[in-house]
């Protein structure tokens, strides 16, 4: 506890300057570690992982959102630019349409989609990480990666039992 009002003032300023320092470090490492975390995603395209037999594909383009698809589902990055200085991210799990006609009520509704807003944060190493607002916990972009294509997985097997139940056209 300080002292006097001095004391205080000064640890008052180094925290400042720590926050500021921390402020800066986050706009600077941001956008390359959003690039790491895509990168290690589109590994497992690359190393033609799968689930339930059906294999990961990566798309990356300059018009459009990176994503990473399981058959009919797919996890989209989507950047959404810079608040108050900071880079705002979101990641949208959702599923398209079989066949024509299959998104009628008579037949049942897919799983709705996802979404999950992370925001850059700095992990205790000095690293950047990534708090995913809707699970309320901080990760590593390796591990955001996993945590990433295991809900991708859960949303496809959950869409894989809404078609299933469906009747054949």
């Amino acid at each position: 506890m300080p002292d006097s009002f001095d004391d205080f003032n000064e640890i008052d300023s180094c925290y400042r300057a720590t926050e500021e320092q921390n402020r800066r470090k986050l706009m600077k490492d941001a956008k390359p570690e959003w690039h790491q975390l895509k990168s290690f995603v589109a590994r497992f395209a690359l190393e033609a992982k799968a689930y339930d037999g059906q294999k990961f594909e990566w798309s990356s383009s300059s018009s459009q959102s990176d994503s990473l698809r399981l058959k009919n589902v797919t996890v989209t990055f989507l950047d959404e630019g810079e608040r108050d200085g900071t880079l705002s991210c979101s990641l949208q799990f959702a599923g398209m349409p079989l066949r024509r006609g299959d998104m009628g009520i008579a037949n049942g509704s897919p799983p709705v989609p996802v979404e999950w807003f992370i925001r850059p944060v700095l992990l205790d190493e000095g690293g950047v990480g990534w708090f995913v607002c809707e699970l309320g916990q901080t990760f590593s972009s390796a591990e955001l990666a996993r945590e990433i294509v295991e809900e991708l997985s859960k949303y496809y097997k959950a869409y894989e039992k809404t078609y299933k139940r469906w009747p054949a056209a």
